[in-house]
């Protein structure tokens, strides 16, 4: 946290809105008042997971329910927060793409049925 750089430090301030998300839970957003707080600190989370590319809690089943019960009650459902969706969907994909073993790994093969090739010399119609 000490770096001279800074990163250490936006990373650890970031790293609170999670915290912070994951401590209060969905059910403390559903008063008016601080649906629009979580609006605000849901842009920053999501801002904060592809800056650092880092997962969310914002793509938990909870978080992802609260959400679509929010927009179904009527609230929020701008192109904007179309886009925000779509971007918390594209940090959820990249951490799940981040989580495949790469080529050359080991990993059980057993399961996976080989693709014949044709030969170079054969000539199909």
């Amino acid at each position: 946290m000490y770096d001279s750089t800074g990163v250490g430090w936006n990373a650890h301030m970031g790293f609170g809105t999670s915290v912070l998300l994951d401590a209060l839970g969905p059910g403390s957003f559903c008063a008016p008042q601080s649906i629009a707080i979580y609006r605000e600190i849901r842009l920053f989370e999501i801002s904060r997971a592809a800056l650092f590319q880092q997962s969310t809690i914002l793509a938990s089943d909870r978080w992802l329910l609260f959400d679509q019960i929010y927009r179904t009650a009527g609230g929020g459902g701008t192109a904007l927060e179309a886009a925000f969706d779509l971007f918390l969907k594209l940090v959820d994909l990249h951490q799940r793409f981040v989580a495949v073993p790469k080529s050359g790994s080991t990993c059980n093969t057993t399961n996976i049925i080989p693709i014949e090739r044709p030969d170079k010399n054969s000539h199909h119609v």
